[in-house]
């Protein structure tokens, strides 16, 4: 493909040339773009399907496992904010030592 400056060197030759020779070049150039530009697409997809070839399957699991996992204090202060007895009972059953659960749970019972 040519620069710039020789597109701009060779403007006087193409102004004298007649239609059907500067038709036959703007094809012969754009064939020429086309081509290379196909050529660019072959080497961006080989290195994108390289590029995912490298990947290890225990780093492919671990963006499938990205959950969000609150403590339980903060599920039972969800469930107290929502007046859900049954959350708040399930997460209180679930964390038997958690004496800060079990005051929640008394202090939310006490209003319903």
């Amino acid at each position: 493909m040519a620069d710039h400056a020789e597109l701009v060197a060779e403007i006087p030759t193409v102004d004298k040339m007649p239609i059907a020779d500067r038709l036959k070049l703007a094809k012969k150039r754009r064939a020429a773009q086309l081509k290379s530009f196909g050529q660019f697409e072959k080497q961006s997809a080989k290195e994108k399907d390289r590029a995912k070839s490298k990947k290890t399957p225990a780093r492919d699991k671990q963006k499938t496992n990205n959950q969000l996992r609150f403590s339980d204090e903060i599920l039972l202060l969800d469930a107290a904010a929502k007046n859900d007895l049954n959350e708040g009972n399930t997460n209180s059953n679930n964390n038997h030592n958690n004496v800060y659960g079990a005051i929640i749970m008394t202090e939310f019972t006490r209003f319903i």
